[in-house]
């Protein structure tokens, strides 16, 4: 039976300790990523991200090698079970361009938010704005 109103899924991901430092210092630069809490790559990301007023976060993952869910958006479920985000090919490509070898392994992830930590404020806009991409990609196909 389909819910009455979208859950919201966070869709990311899959990194490596080694993955996610390539990816930080590629995007912040070696100094700034050094210079955070003893070169913490999550942290230096997230500081980023908070000056920079971008919804984005890194939870931790138990699912060795895989230690790190980057969160990079959030895709609406209509029947409680996860939806099928669309890899963007050329998007990886250039981060494998970008970052080497180490991002072939990189995995992606659809989960619900946990249910252990406050949700952030920004998981239903977001949400909503995946909802209106998605109207709109279906009335330009139509």
């Amino acid at each position: 039976m389909a819910s009455q109103s979208p859950i919201p899924f966070i869709v990311g991901l899959a990194l490596t300790r080694e993955q996610l430092d390539l990816l930080a210092r590629n995007r912040l630069g070696n100094d700034v990523v050094d210079s955070t809490n003893c070169g913490d790559a999550a942290y230096a990301m997230e500081l980023y991200w908070d000056a920079n007023g971008i919804h984005q976060i890194i939870l931790d993952l138990d699912d060795a090698p895989y230690r790190y869910f980057y969160v990079v958006d959030v895709f609406p479920s209509f029947n409680g079970t996860p939806p099928q985000a669309q890899v963007n090919y050329k998007s990886l490509k250039k981060h494998r361009d970008d970052l080497g070898e180490a991002w072939n392994s990189v995995k992606l992830l659809s989960r619900r938010w946990p249910k252990d930590m406050p949700e952030p404020e920004w998981l239903y806009p977001k949400m909503h704005a995946a909802i209106e991409r998605m109207q709109a990609a279906r009335k330009r196909y139509q």
